[in-house]
């Protein structure tokens, strides 16, 4: 088990002892040092999971009535070694933040005095727009970065100390990198996780408004590849109370098969929103092997009041929750941020409209339903809108919420800007500027997203929230994370995206089409699996027929992406049998697969990808290849002694355990897989 201490004497990790910095924050234009005294545990449990936590407070040296706490958590699941934490400031009389230097001053972790080895960033929220997602980012920092001072933005940040031991510091929040809310210094004197706007407004009065720092990550292990492992089996098993989030399931969204219609049969996106359609789809998604089942855009009468809209769906959606429980899958349905005119939630929240430049958001109609506006979930919106997806709960037993079009920045805009900066919200009033108002909207919309996720939790055990991250602009990073999961791409880059103009008559979507492109393209982000288990990057492949791609579809699913959509009324009964056969046999070894850190050899679209996801021998061997060929593999893990394999493929055990595979891929084949321990 890591333990820490904080001081300013130099740093270690022998035995997995740290010692950290004080935190900072600036008080009426000063630096004040939390070197707490005195110090009580207030506060000690269990949450689930068997994550423990403790909470202690302590006087502040030289400062009479100010208060820091300092809570943390960790697990006992076999990861080891991270701890996550926040501290509180509070004070017994008025004490305001401020901001003398025009950013915020505030210190949260240090490795004081370090004598710093390599370092790496890892960053997550790099927006790519020829995949056009969100992807991972590993950098190692040069000496001469490091000796003029480097800023990094992370959220992680892995620090090799000379002599030996790694240590990983992070931090909960989300932005499109590089827009830094919260950043490392990296120099001769040690590392710093520090505020750079956003996390405080100036003038805060800290006995009113406690001053509360993001969630702190910190961890340690012999290397770089070692501290991964743990950190991704933290993120896995401890960072989230919960657990379902986490979990393998299948998912399928209606959603694909709307825009068909759409930009291939030039129907309204609605049209085949309708209870016979639906039951059908709910028909074949039972065949196949879905978990979660989910109605997208057009269920609804309004957004904003989220009633079941009774000319589609006469009885409210009672028959089809049956059909699905009778199935052994839950329902999921698509929401978003908006309220319609005529809706009592706007009524009752007019106050929280959206507005930039003391301009509201125009309404505009959502998906062919009545003109809406944005309301702010930065704002008292929030809570009413959670209560509304729990009574929805009540109503119609929906357990999966996805969450959609929720901007943290108009990147689209001739001057991309924050969403909203209106006085009034939970973000500022008229004694702060609008651009303050904007950077504290930025940064708290992230942390309010998990709140609404922490308070349907609560109120509906075994419930998901999804949050949608198709787009740039989006608040991507560990935040949401523990309370939630992401949705991260759907069908990928537009043709402007390769800055080829938009055919007319053709979906704007580059990789719309079935074929071996779109999932190559989303399988550049299993990069993420190193360090986030792709269980929390729900991605969605097509099931159309055609053995070779539905082969290529479930080879790509199974490493954790796990989402279906498309057109599932059109698939054939061969197909129905071959996706509901394979999803049968993975279901046998997706928690091993969910646990296993991935091993990756080739890129994707290469020839040959390989990726192996074994643990305590069973799992997943997918191997793709883009032109005819024979790929020899042998496992880096021992393997099972049990397997089932696609055709063309040959296993055998070597003597050491490990699994020797060769797939024979003739032309048009582009991927194969084994399952191992079924």
């Amino acid at each position: 088990m890591v333990t820490f201490e904080f001081g300013q004497d130099d740093w270690g990790v022998a035995g997995w002892g740290v010692r950290l910095g004080y935190a900072t924050v600036e008080v009426a234009g000063r630096v004040v040092v939390g070197a707490m005294r005195e110090v009580r545990e207030v506060g000690h449990g269990r949450l689930a999971g068997g994550v423990e936590w403790a909470e202690w407070e302590g006087d502040v040296a030289g400062e009479p009535g100010l208060r820091v706490r300092l809570e943390a958590r960790w697990g006992n699941t076999g990861a080891g070694g991270v701890v996550r934490m926040r501290w509180t400031w509070v004070s017994q009389g008025v004490r305001r933040l401020t901001k003398v230097g025009g950013s915020d001053q505030a210190g949260y972790l240090s490795l004081p005095k370090a004598a710093l080895g390599r370092v790496w960033e890892v960053g997550l929220s790099d927006f790519v727009e020829l995949s056009h997602s969100y992807t991972l980012m590993e950098r190692e920092l040069s000496a001469e970065e490091m000796a003029v001072g480097a800023e990094v933005m992370g959220p992680l940040l892995v620090v090799e100390r000379e002599g030996g031991g790694v240590v990983v510091m992070g931090y909960e929040h989300g932005s499109q990198h590089p827009d830094c809310f919260v950043r490392f210094a990296v120099g001769r004197g040690g590392v710093e996780l520090g505020a750079v706007k956003g996390n405080y407004l100036a003038g805060q009065d800290i006995s009113s408004s406690p001053f509360v720092s993001p969630w702190l990550h910190v961890g340690v292990g012999e290397d770089l590849g070692e501290v991964a492992r743990r950190y991704r089996r933290f993120m896995l098993r401890e960072q989230s109370e919960n657990a379902e989030s986490r979990k393998p399931y299948i998912y399928y969204n209606s959603w694909n098969h709307q825009e068909r219609i759409h930009d291939w049969q030039g129907r309204p996106y609605l049209d085949d929103m309708r209870q016979e359609r639906i039951e059908l789809e709910v028909e074949v998604a039972g065949r196949i092997g879905v978990d979660t089942f989910v109605i997208d855009t057009g269920w609804y009468q309004k957004t904003g009041d989220w009633e079941v809209n009774r000319e589609r769906f006469p009885d409210g959606l009672a028959k089809i929750s049956g059909m699905l429980r009778e199935r052994g899958m839950r329902l999921g349905l698509w929401f978003d941020n908006a309220a319609a005119l005529s809706s009592r939630m706007f009524a009752e929240h007019g106050d929280c409209v959206m507005g930039v430049g003391g301009k509201r958001g125009e309404p505009s109609p959502i998906w062919e339903t009545e003109a809406s506006h944005r309301l702010c979930p930065v704002s008292r919106w929030w809570s009413a809108f959670a209560d509304e997806l729990i009574r929805l709960h009540g109503q119609t037993g929906v357990t999966y919420f996805k969450l959609d079009a929720i901007q943290q920045m108009n990147v689209w805009a001739a001057v991309p800007h924050y969403c909203c900066d209106e006085p009034g919200h939970d973000h500022g009033d008229a004694s702060h500027t609008a651009a303050e108002r904007g950077e504290r909207f930025a940064y708290l919309l992230p942390l309010y997203m998990a709140k609404i996720a922490e308070r349907v939790r609560e109120k509906v055990p075994g419930s998901i929230l999804d949050f949608d991250m198709t787009e740039g602009g989006r608040c991507f990073g560990l935040s949401f994370l523990s309370a939630g999961k992401f949705f991260l791409i759907n069908n990928g880059p537009y043709f402007w995206s390769y800055n080829i103009p938009k055919p007319e008559k053709y979906s704007p979507n580059l990789l719309f089409y079935p074929g071996p492109a779109r999932s190559a393209n989303a399988r550049t982000t299993c990069g993420f699996d190193k360090w986030l288990p792709l269980t929390t990057m729900l991605t969605h492949y097509l099931p159309d027929d055609g053995e070779n791609f539905q082969t290529d579809t479930l080879a790509s699913l199974m490493l954790g992406h796990g989402g279906i959509w498309g057109d599932l009324c059109g698939i054939s009964a061969d197909g129905v049998e071959r996706l509901g056969g394979w999803l049968r046999k993975y279901k046998v070894v997706r928690d091993a697969v969910a646990f296993a850190c991935p091993v990756v050899t080739g890129r994707a679209g290469g020839t040959p990808e390989i990726h192996e996801k074994l643990f305590e021998g069973r799992g997943v061997v997918c191997l793709f290849a883009q032109t005819p060929t024979e790929v020899k593999y042998v496992s880096r893990s021992a393997a099972a002694g049990k397997w089932s394999a696609t055709a063309g493929v040959e296993v055998s055990l070597r003597g050491d355990g490990r699994a020797e595979v060769r797939a024979r891929f003739a032309k048009g084949e582009t991927a194969k897989f084994v399952l191992f321990g079924v």
